[in-house]
């Protein structure tokens, strides 16, 4: 049996949203709004994090915040 989902990973989600929507609003939470293309910087910023911190690809990370937009 087929898999019915793209194997994507999400930085390259990521990507492939902020190339085709850009500018366009893609997330709003309590009064702030981001674009596609800010949604990209925050995930390159991140993972420039994660590479700084020495995680290597491949590698599991994991993240246990409260559902809120604004963690950064």
């Amino acid at each position: 049996m087929g898999d019915w989902f793209e194997k994507i990973t999400l930085g390259a989600l990521i990507d492939q949203a902020a190339a085709r929507f850009g500018a366009r609003e893609a997330l709003y939470s309590e009064g702030r709004r981001w674009s596609f293309a800010d949604l990209k910087a925050e995930s390159d910023r991140a993972a420039k994090g994660l590479i700084a911190q020495g995680i290597q690809p491949g590698e599991k990370v994991s993240l246990w915040v409260p559902n809120r937009a604004d963690l950064q």
